[in-house]
Formats: C-alpha cells, structure tokens, sequence
C-alpha cells in the first residue's frame, strides 16, 4: 500500500519521495518527505476511516480544509486525494496531537486559548462559501446542533 502512495505523490504532486512512515494509528496514515527542486516538504497522508462515521468521505473534508484556508483560517494545503489507497495528502503542520505531551500546564492552556480563539473566527465565517462547495446547511434548529447525531441515526 506504501508503495501506491509514494507513486501517487511522485506522479501527481511531483517530485520524489524520500520517505514514508506509517503513523501507526487505528487506520492508514504516513508521514512522508518529498524532495522537490531541492526543497524538502513534509506531507501528511490520512487514509480513508472505512467505517460509515463520519459519513462524509474525504474529498469532502479536502473541500472544507480548502474553504476554511481561503477565509484565513489556518489549515494544511491539501495537495489532492489518492485514489488507491483512498487517502487525502496534505501539508504535515508541525505539532503535537495530544496535550498530555505539553511541556507544562501553561503551554496546554495557552493551546486550548488559541483553539478556542480559532473556533471563534470559524464560527464568524460567513456560511454562503461553504454551502457552494457543498457543505450541507441545517434546516433548522436541531439540524444545526446535533447534526452528526442525525447522520449516525440514519446510518442506524
């Protein structure tokens, strides 16, 4: 599986990769360095969940990460999704994703603040960008709060 992922990248985003690390997690995802006109970038390649939650696949989330970036809102740079294995390839943020591993109490507060911060400015974007790229908009107010919940009670 690797090696269509290191041949998709090569192929479709150029360049050539010099490593590919699998993560390690409950599904497939790589930590790849790809070696382009003498810059190395560091890509992040999350497959596909194959489950039915979220049921959203991820061309959907590619969308999303691309409509919150134009709106200034920081994300990683989406480079494309891989057809086989399914999997979206994006730029790889640097970053820890567990905040027991903060350095002090003072570091894991200061990420929550921020986050918080980023919630705000998302959650003061304009909806109309997100619903051209396909986003579907609650119609009404329990749509609007529990949304997945009603996706997972369909799936039910």
């Amino acid at each position: 599986m690797t090696d269509k992922v290191v041949a998709w990248i090569e192929r479709e985003v150029g360049g050539t990769v010099s490593a590919c690390v699998p993560q390690g997690r409950w599904r497939d995802a790589w930590f790849v360095t790809l070696e382009k006109d003498g810059v190395s970038t560091s890509l992040y390649v999350r497959g596909d969940r194959n489950e039915e939650f979220p049921p959203d696949p991820l061309e959907y989330e590619a969308i999303v990460f691309d409509t919150l970036g134009k709106a200034g809102i920081a994300v990683p740079r989406i480079h494309g999704i891989c057809p086989d294995p399914h999997a979206i390839v994006m730029e790889c943020v640097p970053g820890r994703a567990n905040l027991a591993t903060a350095e002090s109490e003072e570091e894991r507060i200061a990420v929550l603040e921020h986050l918080g911060e980023i919630m705000s400015d998302m959650h003061a974007l304009d909806p109309a960008p997100f619903a051209a790229a396909g986003m579907r908009m609650p119609a009404n107010a329990r749509e609007s709060t529990i949304p997945y919940v009603v996706a997972c009670e369909a799936i039910y």
